[in-house]
């Protein structure tokens, strides 16, 4: 392999350590996994000022650190430039290879983790997982690791599990649309509070879909409140699961109660809809 950074085609190849690398052609299943994961960022992006970037991009991180991560999203504009990203991007995928595993785990993840990049995601197609890195006080600290279950365990699984799986994926086909095209907006502090809570609102403001996960757990726990951000305060949601009406401005205030006795790490998830011709 030729060293000479003329000979550095665009694109292409990767500079990683000083040292030039080819980037081998993908296997078709790692280009339909980078494209879904293009696809559902662009959607959700659309009219934010984050930009999305596919693979192909370059970003220009240390004088001997030239990367092509397989997605990228960066927010400050001012880092993109005509020849790629100059800068660390605040979020970076990269989907594992036979070829690029060890850079993508090693030299690449410490040169992310030291320029900053604030998350980053380790996707193997073989183990259909993701592994998911905050950036916490300078280092990379793995916050989640999720994977589809093998067959060898649904096998096992009871009626009554693979009922709520089957009722999870309906749950998720009603809320699809809402997640991929409404605004997210973080409810909590997972490290700070009992709950991680975090919410989708659609554009127009008339459907909210919550999702809050307990995360501490003690004997006579007060009743947990969530308080929603961007609804109307003069609307009126209704519960979709309990019935209960609430305000706008009540949900951003005092906040939606989360019903207790979940135990830790038990999730929740509240859809509000807004009733139609009743303002404040």
């Amino acid at each position: 392999m030729n060293n000479n950074l003329a000979y550095l085609r665009e694109g292409r190849e990767e500079l990683i350590n000083g040292r030039i690398v080819a980037m081998s052609p993908a296997a078709t299943n790692h280009n339909r996994v980078a494209g879904n994961i293009f696809l559902l960022f662009g959607s959700y992006l659309k009219g934010k000022p984050c930009i999305p970037f596919g693979d192909g991009e370059k970003v220009f991180l240390t004088e001997t650190d030239h990367f092509v991560p397989d997605f990228m999203v960066v927010c400050d504009r001012d880092k993109i430039k005509a020849d790629g990203v100059h800068g660390a991007p605040d979020l970076v995928v990269e989907i594992l290879s036979p070829s690029t595993g060890v850079h993508d785990k090693g030299r690449k993840k410490r040169v992310y983790e030291r320029c900053g990049v604030s998350e980053y995601w380790i996707v193997s197609p073989e183990a259909q997982s993701v592994d998911v890195y905050l950036l916490e006080e300078g280092r990379f600290e793995l916050r989640g690791s999720y994977s589809v279950y093998p067959d060898y365990m649904l096998i096992h699984m009871t009626e009554e599990e693979k009922a709520e799986i089957r009722e999870q994926v309906k749950a998720y086909k009603r809320a699809a649309s809402l997640i991929q095209t409404g605004d997210y907006y973080r409810l909590s502090d997972p490290f700070r509070d009992t709950c991680a809570a975090w919410a989708f609102v659609s554009e127009n403001r008339d459907r909210v879909l919550l999702n809050a996960v307990m995360t501490e757990i003690h004997g006579n726990m007060p009743v947990s409140y969530v308080r929603l951000k961007g609804l109307e305060p003069e609307t009126l949601y209704r519960d979709t699961k309990t019935g209960e009406t609430y305000y706008g401005s009540a949900l951003m205030r005092a906040g939606l109660p989360i019903p207790g006795g979940m135990g830790e790490y038990r999730a929740y998830q509240a859809e509000l809809e807004a009733v139609k011709g009743v303002r404040t």
